[in-house]
């Protein structure tokens, strides 16, 4: 899968050796819907360790739809200021809406440059999710998601 804008991302993540990391008294995450003109899609944002920013994927389903396949691309973006944990609103440009789907607290497992595993417990959503670049597409992940609980879809407006 390749998004609209792909040539144009130049995620940063540029992890510490797993050995070097630091402890962090309680890193965050988020999940945000971001609604644009022509579609919507979920900003996943993970706070990591000696990161002034977060590192943030794309996602085109639904958190409540992750656990109903085995792995859920992702494309990872630009790293997000840490505003993003807490703002809703429009976004600068006329770049659409972000609304807080869920966020809270990440525990992180592993972290280098090609996989990621977190344990996240936030209001909706509590599990573990393992990120892994694709070999063969720049800035292209996998997501696996194992919930805590069975996943339950987000109330009707």
């Amino acid at each position: 899968m390749v998004w609209q804008d792909s040539a144009n991302q130049k995620p940063r993540l540029r992890p510490l050796p797993d050995a070097a990391l630091p402890l962090s008294p309680s890193p965050q995450f988020a999940i945000l819907q971001h609604r644009q003109n022509h579609y919507t899609h979920w900003d996943l944002l993970l706070e990591l360790p000696a990161r002034e920013l977060l590192a943030t994927f794309r996602v085109d389903q639904p958190p409540h739809t992750w656990a109903t396949v085995e792995v859920v691309p992702v494309q990872a973006l630009p790293d997000h200021r840490r505003i993003y944990l807490d703002y809703q609103g429009p976004i600068s440009g006329n770049r659409g809406t972000v609304i807080r789907c869920d966020r809270g607290t990440l525990r992180l497992l592993h972290y280098t440059t090609t996989h990621m595993a977190v344990e996240i417990a936030g209001a909706l959503l509590r599990g573990r999710l393992n990120l892994r670049a694709d070999d063969s597409a720049p800035n292209l992940w996998s997501l696996h998601w194992s919930p805590e609980k069975p996943p339950q879809p987000p109330p009707a407006p």
